[in-house]
């Protein structure tokens, strides 16, 4: 475990990064940063402390994948802004003999079919655009703590431009059932093109996210915190709009300024509400989003995202939907199928408690205490 763990914290100083500037546009394969489920989208794109029978979470999480996911198949697709088509589908399997559980899939993003044009704009055909990165997986339990990673290899075909990398994903997840406490530690995307496009290397979006979720004791309800690009302090953007309007520079630092900005721009805030066993409603707030794709003066739900999920035996149906501007938005919809028949395992998720009847009747017998008081005052 010490040795997991520290592989994940080398791995992460040994990643190239621009540490002063934002995060967007600044890679190839940008694709993979997509949330790869519906629930994943409703809880607001990024959530990977959370231990269930959910095989679509395994993407942002190897290390979540368990054996109630035994022969799952999962399917997702996102309707995303533009026409543009993203999802992704796998399936598990474990092994009791090697108290391992693997899974092989698929993510990929079609981005659609565009005019071919020359320096003079005369159009000469059309062509497509896509990408794909083919997963495997693997994940083992040691105790409270689980531990494991996916390796991606990854295809990109622009036009008549071709690339072709490499790279990882590597999490360790502390799961307490009975507190309903979820811990996990993830290492994104540390890996490297093994061709380039045009000759010029670029980086893969490496990205170090901690994640803390916990589920109420006696309410249906678990609301998590998810941090990310946690390597890289600056990731506001340099937003013209907010530049002073003042000649008089102030001698303030502008990293003090906004100091609370940028710590919140790290932080995705998240909540799930079980209404029972079969139906879950979703709701996400990412702040880095919100505040980089709003406008100053109209407000919108940039940066919300919501979705609801049914299990219903063998079958779970997801949907979750993401606001990123007033110009458009996505719906994301999953679907997962047991094969098999389910292991005789314990619920990974805690149930909701009632209130014991012993703590009841004390309760009861302290409000009857209190009124009796206020009975003999009055009375006197």
């Amino acid at each position: 475990m010490k040795k997991l763990v520290l592989l994940i914290t080398s791995l992460v100083f040994l990643q190239p990064s621009n540490m002063l500037a934002q995060v967007g546009g600044e890679h190839v394969y940008e694709f993979l940063r997509l949330p790869a489920s519906a629930r994943a989208s409703g809880l607001g794109g990024e959530h990977v402390a959370v231990m269930d029978e959910d095989l679509g979470m395994t993407y942002h999480n190897p290390s979540i994948l368990n054996a109630t996911m035994h022969q799952q198949l999962s399917l997702h697709n996102d309707f995303y802004v533009a026409g543009i088509n993203h999802g992704f589908f796998s399936y598990a399997h474990h092994f009791d003999s090697l108290k391992t559980t693997f899974n092989v899939g698929v993510k990929y993003i079609s981005y659609g079919s565009f005019n071919a044009t020359d320096v003079t704009g005369t159009t000469s055909g059309t062509f497509n655009a896509g990408e794909y990165a083919f997963l495997v997986g693997v994940a083992r339990k040691y105790k409270r703590l689980s531990y494991g990673a996916n390796l991606k290899l990854i295809s990109s075909n622009l036009e008549s431009y071709n690339s072709f990398g490499i790279a990882a994903d590597a999490g360790v997840t502390y799961h307490h059932p009975d507190k309903g406490l979820t811990i996990a530690l993830v290492a994104k995307n540390i890996g490297t093109q093994l061709s380039t496009y045009t000759g010029f290397r670029e980086d893969i979006p490496f990205d170090l996210q901690l994640g803390v979720s916990k589920k109420l004791q006696y309410l249906p309800f678990r609301f998590a915190i998810t941090g990310h690009h946690l390597h890289q302090w600056n990731i506001r953007y340099d937003d013209p709009a907010n530049a002073p309007k003042s000649l008089i520079e102030t001698d303030e630092p502008e990293d003090k300024k906004y100091i609370v900005d940028q710590l919140f721009r790290h932080l995705i805030f998240s909540g799930e509400i079980y209404l029972g066993r079969a139906l879950r409603v979703r709701v996400g707030y990412h702040h880095q989003r919100s505040q980089e794709l709003k406008l100053s003066n109209i407000r919108s739900l940039a940066g919300y995202s919501f979705g609801a999920g049914v299990h219903i035996k063998r079958i779970k149906i997801d949907y979750g939907k993401v606001f990123y501007n007033l110009a458009g938005s996505n719906n994301h919809i999953s679907f997962t199928y047991h094969m098999g028949k389910k292991a005789n395992l314990p619920i990974l998720q805690p149930v909701t408690k009632k209130r014991p009847p012993k703590e009841k009747e004390e309760k009861d017998e302290v409000k009857k205490q209190k009124r009796s008081k206020k009975k003999k005052k009055a009375e006197e």
